[in-house]
């Protein structure tokens, strides 16, 4: 294992481990966070129980969406460590699971902040992608030359 790949991986694995976080805290949510409550202009006991009920299955929704997203990126990264640099497409589908999975998380949330003032949290998307992106541009050597 080279020196690059493991500085690669280290990168990958800090991203998918940040997404396996995030996923855990919205989908063990009983209620919706600050941001949601100021997007809304309304509290949590304001709402009806049908609205509670759709607007918490929509945030486990989100939070399962990322812990997929998480246990698919570590089964590449795995498969990226036993194959690499014999098999340069695990490392380009990672990076294209974790691109297509925050991209529209930062462009959402960005969208949310603009129009309500709400504070979604748009940096950890950000953390995610140019951890992400630091992990391919490692590899990069890798499997350029296969």
């Amino acid at each position: 294992m080279s020196t690059l790949m493991v500085a690669s991986s280290s990168f990958y694995g800090a991203a998918l481990l940040l997404v396996l976080f995030v996923g855990v805290v919205y989908s063990t949510r009983k209620q919706f966070m600050p941001y949601h409550s100021v997007a809304l202009s309304r509290s949590w006991r304001d709402l009806d129980d049908a609205q509670r009920l759709l607007l918490l299955a929509l945030i486990h929704l989100v939070g399962w969406g990322w812990m997929v997203i998480a246990f698919a990126g570590f089964a590449l990264l795995l498969g990226a460590w036993y194959y690499q640099p014999a098999q340069p497409g695990l490392l380009m589908a990672l990076q294209a699971l974790i691109t297509l999975g925050t991209a529209p998380v930062i462009r959402v949330s960005s969208g949310v902040r603009q129009r309500t003032g709400a504070a979604p949290p748009i940096y950890i998307g950000w953390i995610i992608l140019c951890l992400s992106l630091a992990g391919f541009l490692l590899a990069w050597p890798l499997w350029s030359q296969s």
